[in-house]
């Protein structure tokens, strides 16, 4: 495929031509876990399309975003939010290609997701409504509740979860349940209620071969399963699931998230011969922290140093 993306890179006269090919080989790379790869092709794409972010972005620079951002919300309703349609090709293929930065940034490089997440929110509000809006509010909530402002990340959440409603928008919520429940409500609700919610937009992936919103939702899903105290065989079984219908779709980019959260459950079920060492069956915590510092999976390393530290606890 990357031969016949490349020919087409090549050849083509203009780079509007050119541009599906572009985001077919970036989200290619995601699948791949080529993440950081996919994350600078990206961003060079959206550089060419007038959309430019900082190399190295850091706190400051998402905060100012995040209150550019809020200045403009301010006197916007529901009404005026999605009262016009985004009909620039360009505008959609921007927000196509930030909803799948912002799920690669997550795993490699969160500290573009404020900045993902507000460029998504200032482009509805200049051009138009669409369905990648959704999830760009969802992301705003997110963004929100990094810099400790649950009450501004609540309501937009709940925003999100109104705009899908009113625009009968269903398949978006596949991956606003994720951002919404995984990590925004669950800071100020109790964590059972978001349980469901999970489940749902995992099923749901399923059925329409959502393949890595698939696996995000069934990572979140088992990871608070385990902090609510479910039976653990319970969670285990579910996680085995889940990864067979991964391989199905070839899609294993996240899935590897929830190895150290396997292997925790096999220690604590006495299925492990070093029951404080997160050594087994599932991974290797010796030979995978040196492996993700070089691939800079942010997320699986953080994961692989709790779960280490809960066992040995």
């Amino acid at each position: 495929m990357a031969e016949v993306l490349n020919c087409i890179i090549t050849h083509a006269k203009c780079f509007d031509d050119k541009l599906r090919a572009y985001c077919i080989l970036i989200f290619s790379l995601g699948g791949q876990k080529q993440l950081v790869k996919a994350i600078e092709m990206g961003l060079d794409v959206l550089e060419r399309l007038g959309e430019k972010f900082p190399t190295n972005p850091d706190a400051k620079d998402g905060m100012t975003e995040v209150l550019k951002t809020r200045r403009m919300l301010e006197g916007q309703t529901l009404g005026t939010l999605i009262g016009k349609v985004i009909k620039d090709r360009r505008v959609l293929t921007i927000m196509e290609i930030l909803e799948s930065l912002a799920l690669y940034s997550y795993y490699g490089k969160p500290e573009y997701i404020p900045l993902f997440a507000c460029r998504m929110i200032q482009l509805s509000l200049r051009h138009g409504w669409c369905s990648f809006t959704t999830f760009g509010y969802a992301l705003y909530s997110l963004a929100l509740s990094t810099y400790n402002d649950l009450k501004g990340a609540e309501r937009y959440g709940k925003l999100a979860l109104d705009i899908m409603k009113h625009t009968n928008a269903w398949y978006p919520h596949c991956r606003v349940n994720a951002v919404i429940y995984g990590f925004v409500f669950l800071r100020c609700n109790h964590l059972q209620l978001c349980l469901e919610p999970l489940a749902k937009a995992y099923r749901d992936c399923v059925k329409i071969g959502d393949s890595e919103w698939l696996v995000a939702n069934a990572s979140l899903f088992a990871t608070l399963s385990f902090q609510c105290g479910k039976e653990l065989s319970s969670v285990e079984i579910f996680l085995n699931e889940a990864e067979e219908n991964a391989k199905k779709w070839k899609t294993t980019t996240g899935f590897h998230n929830t190895r150290p959260l396997y292997q925790a459950i096999l220690n604590l079920m006495g299925k492990a011969n070093q029951p404080t060492l997160l050594e087994g069956e599932a991974i290797s915590f010796t030979k995978e922290i040196s492996n993700e510092r070089g691939r800079e999976m942010v997320q699986t390393t953080s994961r692989l140093q709790l779960y280490q530290m809960r066992v040995a606890y």
